[in-house]
């Protein structure tokens, strides 16, 4: 519902060096479909993604999400604050949605920018460049001009929202905050509670999911979940390395035990002598 989350949690992060950005929040579970000009662009219903022609673009069961700023569209965020469980449309204007079109991001850049990526642009074409992501408008003359606005950017947006219910459950919701944020496939991670302690284990190795992201993420969950004091995390245990370690150990212990005969052995052939 809100893309480039991470972007925009680190981005609050930058704003608040001194205070934490996250507070806690209540969570939402929710089923949506998102128009622009009468035509559907995101929906986690099945039947209208089916409908729409939507099916690999998203998951299709109800949502849940921190009802809050920043994981939400401001204008759909506003609405639902102060609303209880029910049925709404909500019509969202550009600048709080996906932003009014700036000029400035409509941008002409020179055709080797592309080559070097080995790139043949052409009109249409969505394109990453440093790190942004823009569609090409035009090529010619060996310039190329790319549009980096938001491709909804300048557009009202229309919600029509069932909100089904405030959740209470920190385990589905520290479950949610991993789908948004890390958005990790379930298959490699699981959550367990122990009193106001939630354990999250990864199914991955330290090396391939970096400690720096956990602990941060971590944080915001901690400051986020109602009735959670403590999230901790776990990687997957690496057991080649947990053998190897225990082969050094068994050769320190197999040399302490030489050691011991050989003393053993002296101490005999002196007694002998």
């Amino acid at each position: 519902m809100k893309e480039n989350n991470k972007e925009n949690v680190n981005e609050n992060n930058k704003e608040q060096k001194n205070d934490f950005p996250f507070k806690k929040v209540d969570f939402v579970e929710i089923n949506f479909v998102a128009k622009v000009d009468d035509k559907v662009f995101d929906t986690n219903i099945l039947e209208v993604a089916k409908k729409e022609n939507l099916q690999g673009k998203g998951i299709f069961k109800p949502l849940i999400v921190p009802l809050e700023e920043g994981f939400l569209l401001q204008g759909l965020y506003e609405f639902l604050k102060d609303k209880n469980p029910g049925k709404y449309t909500v019509e969202i204007p550009p600048e709080k949605a996906f932003g009014k079109k700036n000029a400035k991001l409509l941008q002409t850049l020179n055709l080797n920018v592309f080559k070097k990526q080995n790139l043949n642009p052409y009109p249409g074409m969505e394109v990453q460049i440093n790190d942004s992501v823009g569609i090409v408008k035009n090529v010619g003359s060996g310039r190329v001009l790319v549009d980096f606005n938001h491709p909804l950017a300048g557009k009202t947006v229309v919600y029509e929202v069932d909100y089904l219910r405030k959740v209470e459950d920190p385990v589905r919701n520290l479950n949610a905050l991993v789908n948004l944020v890390l958005k990790l496939p379930e298959n490699l991670y699981s959550i367990t509670k122990n009193d106001d302690v939630l354990k999250l284990k990864i199914n991955l190795k330290e090396e391939e999911f970096p400690k720096e992201a956990l602990n941060d993420f971590v944080k915001m969950a901690e400051a986020m979940i109602k009735g959670v004091k403590k999230v901790e995390f776990e990687y997957k245990k690496d057991t080649e390395k947990e053998n190897k370690e225990v082969k050094k150990e068994d050769k320190k212990d197999e040399k302490v035990e030489e050691k011991k005969e050989d003393k053993v052995e002296s101490k005999e052939k002196e007694g002998k002598e």
